[in-house]
């Protein structure tokens, strides 16, 4: 056997089973499949032809033909999905959570109407009052950063390592974009209500006191 080259190793199965050792033989009588790059405008024709080319060479098989990338498309539609399935349940889940952070935010800030009509009277800045509806909704954002980024990792690394043999690490760059994501959605959400109540005039709040 003469050895002509060695290559890189890669995948020639599922991402799911680990790599093994691979070697390609040249032997035409064991030649089963004709890999083609194919550049052409109308691959229809290209495809008659090549039929027709096939027929000379093989008259008892029939001619059948697939795109690569259809095939790696067909094999890897399980992670599409799943990525798309995670996807939608994490948008749903922020969602829901932004709409009961901003109910909260809106029962705190309407209860607090004359309170906050009161401190403005004797002085107290917007930014103040908005500091003062906003601080303990920021705790409970972080409170909750700090619980849900370690339960996604552990669940994403243990959900990768059930389906990939090789998963992707997750770095701290991921972790810090997830974090700055959840942070402005949240700030976003409290301060959309907090400002608004801090900006009201003091004199509609406390009218009938």
């Amino acid at each position: 056997m003469i050895v002509s080259g060695v290559v890189a190793n890669f995948h020639f199965q599922p991402l799911t089973e680990p790599i093994r050792s691979f070697f390609f033989r040249y032997d035409p009588k064991e030649f089963t499949f004709a890999n083609l790059k194919v550049a052409s405008e109308d691959m229809h024709s290209t495809f008659t032809q090549m039929e027709a080319s096939w027929k000379i060479v093989e008259p008892e098989l029939v001619f059948k033909s697939k795109f690569l990338d259809d095939e790696i498309q067909d094999i890897y539609a399980f992670y599409f999905t799943l990525i798309k399935v995670c996807g939608m349940l994490g948008t749903m889940a922020v969602s829901i959570s932004c709409l009961g952070l901003l109910g909260m935010v809106v029962y705190t800030a309407e209860s607090k109407t004359k309170e906050v009509g009161i401190r403005k009277v004797m002085g107290a800045s917007t930014g103040e009052l908005a500091l003062l509806l906003s601080k303990g909704y920021v705790k409970l954002v972080l409170i909750a950063a700090t619980i849900s980024i370690p339960a996604s990792y552990f669940i994403y690394s243990l959900m990768l390592e059930q389906i990939q043999q090789y998963p992707s690490a997750i770095s701290i760059l991921d972790i810090v974009i997830s974090l700055a994501i959840l942070l402005v959605l949240g700030l976003t959400t409290i301060l959309s209500q907090t400002l608004r109540a801090a900006r009201a005039n003091p004199v509609d709040s406390l009218r009938y006191e």
